[in-house]
C-alpha cells in the first residue's frame, strides 16, 4: 500500500465524526500529546539503549455522539516522531492516524481508559519506506493534576510500534 494510506483514513474519519457529535461535552476534547515509540520484537528491552526509542508528538480529538453511553467515545489521533530511533542498527521513523472506539472505567478525577480500531501507518527506516493498516489498541489511566486533566497512555499503533504518551487535554 501507498504512503497515501494515511490522508483517506483521517479524512474519512473527520467526515464521519463531525456530524455525530454530542451536544454533552463530558466527552468532548482536544489533546496534545509527547512521549516515545519504540519497536517491539522479541529483545525490546533485554539490552535497553536509549536510541532505540524515537520521540513520538501528537494530537488527539474525542467525542461521544449522542446514542453512545457516557462511558464511551470515538477519538480521531495523530501523531509522528520527530526524532529517529534505531532498530537493529537502522534509523527508523514513523507517521499514524488512527481511529479509536474508547471506553472509560472511573471517575472524572481518576479512570482507566480503553481504546481499540484501526490506524494508518507510515514507516521509514533508513530510506526504505512502507505504509499500512492495521488494528491499534490501547490502555490509559486519566487522572487531573491541579485540576489539568492528563492521560498516560501505552498504544500499540502496529504490531511492531508501540508508543507511551502524556496527554493533555482542553
Amino acid at each position: 500500500m501507498g504512503k497515501t494510506a494515511i490522508g483517506p483514513l483521517a479524512l474519512l474519519t473527520l467526515l464521519l465524526a463531525a456530524p455525530l457529535q454530542a451536544e454533552d461535552d463530558r466527552r468532548d476534547f482536544w489533546s496534545i500529546h509527547g512521549g516515545f515509540a519504540y519497536v517491539w520484537d522479541d529483545h525490546a528491552f533485554n539490552d535497553f539503549d536509549a536510541s532505540n526509542v524515537a520521540s513520538y508528538l501528537g494530537g488527539t480529538w474525542g467525542f461521544a455522539p449522542e446514542p453512545f453511553a457516557d462511558w464511551l467515545g470515538v477519538e480521531a489521533e495523530f501523531g509522528l516522531t520527530p526524532t529517529d530511533g534505531s532498530w537493529q542498527g537502522r534509523d527508523w521513523s514513523a507517521a499514524s492516524a488512527s481511529t479509536y472506539f474508547s471506553a472509560y472505567w472511573g471517575r472524572e478525577r481518576l479512570y482507566l481508559k480503553f481504546r481499540g480500531g484501526l490506524a494508518a501507518n507510515y514507516v521509514d527506516v533508513e530510506g526504505v519506506t512502507d505504509s499500512d493498516v492495521g488494528i491499534a489498541a490501547g490502555v490509559g489511566l486519566g487522572f487531573k493534576l491541579f485540576d489539568q486533566p492528563l492521560e498516560l497512555h501505552v498504544t500499540s499503533i502496529d504490531s511492531n510500534i508501540n508508543t507511551v504518551t502524556l496527554h493533555w487535554r482542553f
